[in-house]
């Protein structure tokens, strides 16, 4: 092979590289907003958990929390919360 030769090969082989990594770099960019995506809808779920935690045991325990819950308004806003989502 003459060295115009290797060259061209050389150009060749960089562009099927730099088509190969702009295409990696796409993919990756995709995953990563698929997993804020995920992130944030984990972090949601887990706020309403939370809530749904906190009046549960405000009504299992009345006098641990400033607020005195009653069954059915508990039952409420669990399912208010579960709206939510």
């Amino acid at each position: 092979m003459t060295s115009s030769e290797e060259l061209i090969e050389l150009v060749k082989k960089l562009k099927r590289e730099r088509s190969f990594v702009s295409a990696e770099q796409k993919r990756i960019h995709e995953q990563y907003a698929q997993l804020l995506k995920l992130a944030e809808h984990v972090q949601h779920r887990q706020w309403i958990t939370s809530h749904q935690r906190y009046i549960l045991s405000s009504l299992i325990y009345p006098n641990r929390n400033d607020q005195n819950i009653q069954p059915k308004s508990c039952f409420q806003y669990i399912q208010i919360l579960d709206n939510i989502s």
